[in-house]
């Protein structure tokens, strides 16, 4: 639990450490630990670790192709660069999940990184229209790249 207050601190090595010792007391064996654990290890761009941890994730959980894991997947593969994969796993990932917007901002970032820009434009718009419907908010951190991306791609951010 202290490793996922420092996670929320962003106090993100604390974290991978605080959960690395937990582990060394405790084998972990609960797909939340696993999950976690990936964010946090991304969070320090450990991401070949934080794909490891996902993976183990997935051989636990009952649904491996739901939301969770597959965003997760697709953010890890996108920090790897495998913009491919990365579109892969969000793809995977929708039918669980539609209305979630931060899914086609991230593949919409990873379209954009292999240049195709009219699929880009596409999920940008599909991110505003559900993130006007929910009731999320964007995290402070990401709002200057979102803002910036949706202005470079001429979609109207009005209410957001």
């Amino acid at each position: 639990y202290r490793a996922w207050s420092y996670y929320n601190l962003r106090l993100n090595v604390l974290a991978v450490q605080d959960q690395e010792k937990a582990f060394e007391l405790q084998t972990p064996s609960e797909y939340s630990e696993f999950m976690n654990y990936s964010a946090y290890l991304r969070s320090i761009a450990r991401y070949q670790d934080s794909l490891e941890a996902l993976t183990l994730a997935a051989d636990i959980e009952e649904k491996p192709n739901g939301m969770v894991t597959q965003y997760n997947l697709g953010w890890t593969y996108y920090e790897l660069k495998r913009y491919k994969d990365s579109i892969d796993a969000f793809t995977k990932g929708i039918p669980h999940q539609p209305n979630f917007p931060f899914v086609y901002w991230r593949r919409g970032l990873a379209y954009h990184s292999l240049g195709m820009k009219t699929e880009a434009k596409k999920d940008f718009e599909a991110f505003v229209q559900y993130f006007k419907k929910s009731t999320m908010e964007i995290p402070s951190e990401w709002k200057t790249d979102i803002f910036s991306t949706l202005k470079e791609y001429n979609i109207s951010i009005d209410g957001l």
